[in-house]
């Protein structure tokens, strides 16, 4: 798992070579259990939350993380099929969970030196966030193409439609929950329903 941060390219060469989808997902659980501890230890730093409260939010955290992960593998499988003509949900799972472990591992990282006082901190979480980003990125791309052995192109094109799905989902459900609150506003205006409160008069 060490080789995924320090020679990716290898790394997923490896995953390609093996196609064990157990490994892909300890992988994603290893990413899951850091990205959980980077919220707690955010939480209890930035919030000043107590450790419960802080510990809660990291479970919660590292549940939906995985969850997301999961969905997201699915979309990029439906959108890789269409593309490629290849199905493989380990191919799509595989790039994710690499990726994402090293981005865990990064924010991590970048996490424990933001709590060095003054401005030395972010300065130094910053510095290490860049490249971590990078490498996110980059490590995410070379497994598409690698696992679906596709072109640099068709692997780009796949992740803009499924972050653009995303997207639209994403506003087209706040539309639709803001429409419908004041839809229900508006009825319960006409409908009398809505008074003000007491003492307090429209004019």
């Amino acid at each position: 798992m060490w080789t995924i941060l320090t020679k990716p390219a290898e790394a997923i060469t490896k995953a390609k070579r093996e196609k064990d989808l157990g490994k892909s997902m300890l992988v994603l659980l290893v990413a899951v259990l850091i990205f959980g501890l980077d919220v707690l230890l955010f939480s209890g730093a930035v919030y000043r939350s107590g450790f419960g409260s802080a510990f809660l939010a990291g479970i919660l955290a590292a549940i939906m993380f995985f969850i997301g992960i999961i969905i997201l593998g699915f979309l990029l499988q439906v959108g890789l099929h269409v593309l490629t003509g290849h199905d493989d949900f380990f191919s799509s799972v595989t790039p994710l969970a690499y990726s994402w472990l090293v981005l865990a591992c990064g924010m991590l990282i970048a996490t424990i030196l933001g709590l060095i006082p003054t401005f030395i901190g972010p300065l130094l979480g910053v510095l290490v966030m860049l490249p971590t980003l990078v490498l996110f990125h980059v490590v995410f791309i070379k497994g598409i193409i690698e696992l679906y052995e596709t072109d640099l192109l068709t692997a780009i094109v796949a992740v803009f439609i499924v972050y653009t799905a995303i997207s639209m989902a994403l506003t087209w459900g706040t539309a639709f929950y803001g429409l419908r609150s004041i839809s229900e506003l508006l009825k319960a205006v006409l409908s009398g329903s809505l008074q003000p409160p007491m003492g307090v008069t429209p004019f």
